[in-house]
């Protein structure tokens, strides 16, 4: 960042920052939360009245879970929120809850995903923290991701805590959050974060395979971009097992990289067909052990796609050394095409994942 610039907002930083605080009245007290008015004085000699909310247990700080387990699925849980607007008032969310009095935040995540859930695991990473309503609650909010989670334990709920929990895959949590069934910001800001973490854990781990198995791969990308392949090259040593890349957006140059002219006539370039040409030609053109076809559409109507499917992309890995197609086909949901992007990338990881190992 530009020092000056810098420079110049720690100066109105250090304007508006609260030297004092007097708490003026408590205007609502309960078990759950508090309701406090006070007047704030700052360094610029001024001051204000505002009314903040307070947890009414021990600790302000929450926790939520973003749960995986073995088999790629994610753990939700479905319960009443009377605070929102929709006609059910029932949100579908992820594990949260609130930090005992001196509980450590890892210890009140694994044991939140534990009792609205049953399910238990060994992999427990942070994510990131924020403050959900930073103008009007003290409350801050910790992301963990769990991998692995393995049931092993019935729910147990307090008694006011109505709760159900339901596994699913990846693209079906992806439909709930772009079709209102998932309204809380923790499910939402943790999924992206996730998703960004997973990339980066994923691809270390492939990257590392490759390198030790001696193979390499290639892309061939169309909707995605060369999304996939500029995730590859964040990854340190990647130079060691990416041998080529082509962006082919057209198909044009679908052709020109080898792809068969009569395969796109027949099938159309949105075709489980067209991918595999697309992953069998960047192979064998690199000379790498795998090669990496996708095409479909990201929120595109075309009318060019003969299926009138639209949001779906196809995807093929080529195994050259076994002459081996692995297909595979999804459907994106999101109106912002890079969150598209992102849900692809992470399921190629997984299949790609699944077939080095």
């Amino acid at each position: 960042m530009d020092k000056n610039k810098l420079e110049n907002i720690n100066k109105k930083i250090d304007k508006l920052k609260v030297l004092g605080y007097d708490e003026a009245e408590v205007l609502s007290d309960s078990s759950f939360i508090k309701i406090v008015r006070g007047e704030y004085r700052l360094n610029n000699n001024k001051s204000f009245n505002r009314e903040i909310i307070v947890s009414g247990r021990d600790s302000n700080d929450a926790v939520c879970v973003f749960a995986i387990d073995k088999d790629d699925n994610v753990l939700i849980v479905i319960q009443p929120r009377v605070a929102i607007d929709n006609i059910n008032k029932i949100n579908v969310e992820i594990p949260a809850g609130y930090v005992d009095n001196n509980e450590s935040l890892e210890h009140a995540a694994l044991r939140e995903l534990r009792e609205e859930t049953g399910y238990v695991t060994d992999n427990l990473m942070y994510i990131d923290s924020y403050y959900p309503s930073v103008g009007a609650s003290t409350q801050k909010i910790h992301i963990y991701m769990a991998l692995d989670c393995e049931k092993k334990y019935k729910q147990k709920l307090d008694k006011d805590e109505f709760v159900e929990y339901e596994v699913i895959s990846l693209e079906e949590f992806d439909y709930l959050l772009n079709n209102n069934y998932i309204l809380d910001v923790n499910a939402k800001f943790a999924y992206y974060r996730v998703l960004d973490y997973l990339t980066e854990y994923k691809l270390k781990k492939i990257v590392s395979k490759l390198i030790s198995d001696n193979k390499t791969i290639s892309t061939m990308e169309s909707c995605t971009g060369g999304f996939i392949a500029s995730n590859i090259t964040n990854i340190e040593d990647s130079s060691k097992i990416l041998k080529y890349s082509a962006v082919t957006y057209s198909n044009e140059y679908k052709i020109k990289m080898g792809v068969d002219s009569e395969v796109i006539d027949k099938y159309s370039v949105y075709s489980k067909e067209c991918a595999e040409d697309m992953a069998y030609n960047i192979s064998n053109y690199a000379n790498s052990s795998y090669g990496v076809g996708v095409t479909g559409t990201l929120k595109k109507y075309d009318d060019n796609n003969i299926t009138k499917d639209n949001d779906i992309v196809y995807i093929c890995i080529y195994d050259k050394d076994n002459n081996k197609y692995y297909d595979y086909k999804y459907r994106v949901y999101s109106n912002k095409r890079i969150n598209n992007k992102k849900f692809i990338l992470n399921h190629i990881l997984n299949d790609l994942n699944k077939i080095i190992y």
